[in-house]
């Protein structure tokens, strides 16, 4: 049985796998397309002409493969730290704030909202659900 600590392991070993593969340089919004070299010559992809499109660039952009592995590496740290022989979070009890030991049975909000991105996903359990 895949615990929700394994699962966003190896989602988080997918996404680190796949932006290290294309990270050579920082990627910008060109006039058509997104670039990793700043020059409409390089695309890594381009963009239908339309004004309802130019969003999509600034967004592939903003998501290029620098910021995904920060994104991996943070995700890793807060993973470190919701990992081993339980731990404790805050859990919200009928209006009050108490610390609670979560385990693999009870995975805690954290480590639920970790893993809520890859839903879709095969091997997510419906009862890891934020």
């Amino acid at each position: 049985m895949t615990t929700i600590a394994e699962f966003i392991t190896a989602r988080l070993d997918e996404d680190e796998q796949i932006a290290s593969a294309v990270i050579e340089r920082a990627w910008t919004d060109t006039d058509d397309g997104v670039s990793n070299d700043g020059t409409r010559t390089n695309n890594v992809c381009w963009i239908p002409d339309s004004a309802q499109t130019w969003p999509i660039g600034e967004h592939i952009a903003r998501h290029d493969p620098s910021r995904a592995l920060a994104d991996v590496a943070a995700k890793r740290r807060t993973l470190a730290r919701h990992t081993g022989e339980g731990h404790q979070c805050v859990k919200e009890i009928v209006g009050y704030s108490v610390q609670a030991w979560y385990d693999e049975d009870d995975p805690c909000p954290d480590l639920r909202d970790l893993a809520a991105p890859y839903a879709e996903l095969p091997g997510y359990k419906d009862e890891w659900r934020p």
